[in-house]
């Protein structure tokens, strides 16, 4: 009888150790604020996947995972989860949604810090703003302005009706309009860009590009002049018969124009 009762506590003991490892292994942050239709969402976050969706509703919701990031060496999972949160601001017509971390180096002076993934779903009519470092971003049906800076994030944005404001130095970005509603800028140093818009758009092209900087377009924009991708040159020029202004700027990275 006793040694059944060991057996049982044993038992006990292993599924207790290994649920509370598990609970380890993520932290979990779910939160709803009501917004105005029009307000603005602003997100700072170093590294992870971001998905932003849209929607009727006066409302943000935001789902946050945290994660550690598994290098072998450096900061243990455990430190990086506990290091790692996510913090809000919201009034009627604005919510702020940043990843904070309070650092702590591990045994070899570096500091190896959690992912935090995010999915958040916000008015499609409200601004976005996102402020990053190397994030996986990916959004979907805004219809209002985005501001968008990273450093070398990889960017998909898919169904965008108004502006887009996006600086990034190496990463890779693909921008697809529905409608380009007012004048937005691309500015890169050495990533790649790629800007889909309805072969009807009614837009002009203000470009400063690099000596080694590349740029394509499905456009009409003087076949020679086209051959020679602008390289190291400033260059406008108005499609349909212009309207809304596209201004590009890269260093050396390439940016292609294309007709969807």
């Amino acid at each position: 009888m006793k040694s059944k009762s060991i057996f049982l506590f044993s038992i006990i003991l292993f599924l207790t150790v290994v649920s509370n490892y598990s609970a380890q292994d993520f932290k979990e942050v779910d939160k709803t604020f009501k917004m105005d239709k029009t307000g603005t969402v602003t997100l700072d976050t170093y590294k992870g996947d971001v998905t932003i969706e849209t929607w009727d509703k006066a409302e943000v919701h935001v789902y946050a995972k945290i994660t550690p990031d598994e290098q072998f060496w450096g900061t243990k999972k455990r430190t990086q989860l506990e290091n790692a949160e996510v913090v809000f601001d919201d009034s009627h017509n604005s919510v702020s949604i940043k990843s904070k971390y309070n650092h702590e180096d591990s045994w070899f002076g570096s500091n190896t810090m959690a992912f935090v993934n995010y999915k958040i779903q916000m008015p499609k009519t409200a601004e976005l703003k996102v402020e990053d470092y190397k994030s996986e971003i990916k959004i979907y049906g805004v219809q209002s302005s985005i501001r968008l800076k990273t450093y070398k994030g990889d960017i998909r944005i898919k169904e965008l009706t108004g502006s887009i404001n996006l600086e990034t130095y190496k990463g890779q970005a693909e921008i697809s309009f529905t409608q380009l509603k007012s004048d937005s800028r691309l500015e890169t140093t050495k990533g790649d860009i790629t800007v889909s818009l309805p072969g009807k758009t009614a837009f002009t092209v203000s470009a400063d590009l690099g000596r080694r900087a590349g740029f394509t377009s499905d456009f009409n924009i003087n076949r020679e002049e086209n051959k020679k991708k602008h390289a190291g040159s400033n260059f406008k020029r108005e499609i349909n018969g212009g309207g809304p202004v596209l201004n590009i700027s890269s260093e050396k990275g390439e940016i292609k124009l294309r007709s969807n």
